[in-house]
Order: structure tokens, then C-alpha cells, then sequence
């Protein structure tokens, strides 16, 4: 594929071979530098000459490269030789997802030359954009020094998957805005832990509470809660709606991440207040429960299945201790209560009905 690339330039007369190598013509493709913002111009006025005079303008990069002596090489029209540098990202693309592509992303360091020449080679060759976003992240840094193996204090992911959740890591990300350095120390996952709690144990209150009252018959009492959680239910309905309007307005800025998890705390803390109220609702926890996985679609920052069926048990705990309260077997809803805790569960009793949450 990456021969037939090649190939197909030449024809194009948008490359030329030369001395086993072969360039691609810069100065053929008028867009280049569209991407880091580089004038083709300035460019080459900085670069230095090559001494050995195979290209024919300093800019022009290589696509083909013949091969040095014990070098890994491949036959090719040209010679035996390796791959430049850009050209199998070209051809990767075009190969295993398309001639054009939504979203390319890469660290910031690659905008030019890498991403400037693998557009000029895929857009010279298929006369179509190479992609619609271009999105390039900043660096990493680890208390405050870039990540570095000379340094030595590089994480990767699976290290800090083995103590800690994919969500506290996930929170971490989000909460700095792609192009801005994220810098990552002892306290990053603690306060996303915090967050991730806050934003699950408000969810899985609801879910609690939408199970417990579609349990209840349709009887006189379940049509008063309905009358009368009307004005509680108008408030929080324009909550929701604001913080689902002020969180797809934050990710269609730019992929404002962090201004779309404020935007699902704005959500959090509406639920919250809703729970404290005197009656609610079925229809409007389930328009709660609705805003929570829209936004959880993007974000994922709750719980998986597996934290889920976790739920269900600690569900199941807290029916049977409201059974032991009813009928008054305070000891076993004593029990039930230390079981709970040793789960990391803490159990609230209110006027307004039993809420828990995680420590």
C-alpha cells in the first residue's frame, strides 16, 4: 500500500525520485502549513541547504528512503529502501479508515512537520480532505516536569489502573482542557475520586428512589405525590434543562471538557435538591436519570455493570433493612447497617425518606 502511495504521488508529479529516494514537491502543494500556521516562505528561509543536493528545494520531505547498508529494507520501483517518516500514516488511513476522516488528533509536537506532510500526501493524492478536526493535545507533565524516560518518572495507564479506577483516570483527563498541559500528581486521583463519588452516589440515589416508588401501587397516595411535587417538579425541569444546554454548549466549544463535567455537577447538585424535597416524582426522576446517562454518554464517569450489580446488592440490603424498621426488628436493621458500612456504604435517615451514599 505504502509503494502504491508513493507510486500514485509521482504520477501526480507531486514527487520525484532521486539518488534511491524519493521526495515529495512541497512547493506543489499550496495549503502547506495550514495547520501549525507556518508561512511555506519562512520556512525556507531557515532551513539549512542540503549538502548533498538530492532534493530540489530544502522544504521537500522524504517518502521513500533508500536503504543504508544492514538496514531493514524492502524491494521497491526505486530500489531497496524503508518508508519515510509521514508516508505510512497516509497510507494507514486511507487503508483502514477512509480517503477523509472526522477527527485526527496527536500531541501538539506533531503538528508540523508530521501532520503538515501526511496532509500534503493524502490530500494531493485523493483530491479530499484528510479531515474534517484536527484536535492536538498538550503534553503530560508529572508534578510539574514533562514526562520524560530520561527523567524517569513515567505512568502508564495500566500502572494506574491497578490501584485505581478507569473513571477517577478518566476524570483526571477531563478536567483539563486538551490543549492545555495536564499535570498529573499524588493528589489527582484522590480529588477525581472525590468528584466520580459525588457525581454516582447522586445518581444511584435516584435510581433508588425511582425503584422504590414504581414499586408502589397506583393507589390515592402515589396520585398525591404526583399533585403534589408539581412545583418542585417545574423547578428542577428547568434545571435540567439548563445544565444539559450548558453541557452541549461546553463540548461544541472546542471539547470544553471541564466546563461539561461543571454542567453535570450543576446536574448533580439539582438532583440533590430534588431528593430533599417532600414528594417527587416518577416522571421526573426518570427525566433526571435521562440527563445524567446523556452526558455519561460522552464522559463516562459512571459506574460500570460491574459497579452497577454492586448497587443492586446494596439495594437489596437497604429494602431489608426498611422491612426490619417497619416491623420494628431494630437489631437486624442494626446488622444490616454495619454490613453496609464495612461495604463503604453510608446510610442516612431522613424526613424525607433513607438516602445513601458511598464514603
Amino acid at each position: 500500500e505504502i509503494i502504491a502511495f508513493v507510486n500514485g504521488l509521482i504520477e501526480q508529479d507531486v514527487a520525484y525520485e532521486s539518488g534511491g529516494d524519493v521526495y515529495f514537491r512541497t512547493e506543489s502543494f499550496e495549503k502547506y502549513g495550514q495547520i501549525s500556521h507556518k508561512n511555506l516562505e519562512d520556512l525556507q528561509h531557515g532551513i539549512r541547504v542540503e549538502v548533498d543536493g538530492r532534493k530540489k528545494s530544502p522544504q521537500d520531505f522524504v517518502l521513500w528512503k533508500k536503504a543504508k547498508s544492514g538496514e531493514i529494507n524492502w524491494s521497491s520501483p526505486w530500489g531497496k529502501g524503508r518508508p519515510g517518516w509521514h508516508i505510512e500514516c497516509s497510507a494507514m488511513v486511507a487503508k483502514y479508515l477512509g480517503v477523509t476522516i472526522d477527527i485526527h488528533g496527536g500531541g501538539e509536537d506533531l503538528q508540523f512537520p508530521h501532520h503538515e506532510c501526511e496532509v500534503a500526501q493524502s490530500e494531493s493524492l485523493h483530491g479530499k480532505p484528510l479531515a474534517h478536526y484536527w484536535m492536538h493535545n498538550a503534553f503530560l507533565n508529572i508534578d510539574n516536569e514533562k514526562m520524560s524516560k530520561s527523567i524517569g518518572n513515567g505512568l502508564t495507564v495500566r500502572q494506574l489502573l491497578r490501584e485505581n479506577r478507569a473513571e477517577w483516570l478518566r476524570y483526571v483527563i477531563l478536567s483539563t482542557h486538551y490543549r492545555n498541559p495536564l499535570n498529573y500528581n499524588g493528589d489527582s486521583l484522590h480529588q477525581a475520586e472525590a468528584g466520580v463519588e459525588r457525581l454516582n452516589n447522586s445518581f444511584a440515589n435516584l435510581r433508588y428512589r425511582l425503584q422504590t416508588l414504581e414499586q408502589v401501587d397506583v393507589t390515592q397516595e402515589a396520585g398525591n405525590l404526583i399533585n403534589s411535587g408539581q412545583s418542585e417538579a417545574a423547578v428542577v425541569r428547568q434545571a435540567v434543562d439548563q445544565a444539559v444546554a450548558h453541557f452541549e454548549r461546553s463540548m461544541s466549544e472546542d471539547f470544553n471538557t471541564p466546563d461539561a463535567i461543571t454542567a453535570m455537577f450543576d446536574l448533580a447538585a439539582a438532583a440533590n435538591r430534588y431528593m430533599q424535597a417532600e414528594k417527587v416524582t416518577v416522571e421526573v426522576l426518570k427525566e433526571l436519570i435521562t440527563a445524567y446517562e446523556h452526558m455519561d454518554e460522552v464522559l463516562q464517569l459512571l459506574y460500570t455493570e460491574e459497579a452497577e450489580n454492586v448497587d443492586e446488592e446494596v439495594n437489596r440490603l437497604i429494602e431489608e433493612r426498611q422491612e426490619a424498621r417497619r416491623t420494628k426488628n431494630w437489631s437486624r436493621a442494626d446488622e444490616i447497617r454495619d454490613i453496609l458500612t464495612n461495604l463503604g456504604i453510608i446510610i442516612e435517615d431522613t424526613p424525607q425518606g433513607m438516602h445513601w451514599r458511598r464514603k
